[in-house]
């Protein structure tokens, strides 16, 4: 579904919504869905170890961070902030980790808390924000699977439903719309739970 076919879906409904509150409302509806159901997840090699550093700014638009490995080894996480130099009963030859707003921290344990080593690929497991629509983008280009794309139209739909003046068939039309975009919440979760496959079927063999 193209941006341009997502507005007038939403026009259909509320025809006095210009072209940039409609985008505005669509962006606000793929951030929720993502936002909720840890729609979109990849794996980020973007960053590399410093010398005598420990913080890094996480990748942009990530949500959740699942795994960590600084190089070939997987990283602990960690709560607190051990001290560099100081003994933090850490495991030696290990590396750790602790997330804090849009920085991912990372140490060495051994006898002593350690910087890593420069130069190492630092790789993050997470979940992430699907980038914005744009006036000039197309909707199929977004990595959020174009199923869920009328998800965003019935949110926005929804959204200009309770604008006032409020009445009872503005009021029924909004919970219409609002439970369909939470059906298809629903939907995206299975999806996340069967590890984003479609399904499948069993295979005949003779015994």
């Amino acid at each position: 579904m193209t941006t341009q076919q997502m507005i007038e879906l939403i026009r259909q409904h509320h025809p006095d919504i210009g072209e940039t509150e409609a985008i505005m409302l669509l962006n606000r509806a793929k951030d929720q869905l993502c936002e909720r159901v840890d729609l979109l997840r990849d794996k980020d090699t973007s960053l590399t170890t410093t010398a005598s550093t420990t913080e890094y700014t996480i990748p942009t638009g990530t949500l959740k961070v699942y795994e960590v490995y600084v190089g070939s080894d997987q990283a602990y996480r960690i709560s607190g902030r051990p001290i560099i130099g100081e003994m933090e009963d850490l495991r030696s030859e290990t590396y750790y980790y602790w997330v804090e707003r849009d920085k991912i921290y990372i140490v060495e344990g051994g006898s002593s808390t350690a910087y890593t080593a420069a130069s190492l690929t630092i790789t993050i497991y997470r979940s992430y924000l699907d980038a914005d629509i744009t006036t000039d983008g197309v909707a199929h280009t977004m990595d959020m699977p174009s199923r869920f794309h009328e998800a965003l139209v019935d949110w926005a739909i929804g959204r200009g439903y309770k604008r006032p003046p409020m009445d009872d068939e503005r009021r029924k039309n909004a919970i219409f719309f609002d439970k369909n975009f939470e059906m298809t919440l629903k939907r995206a979760k299975k999806y996340i739970r069967s590890d984003m496959q479609d399904g499948g079927f069993v295979v005949p063999c003779d015994y």
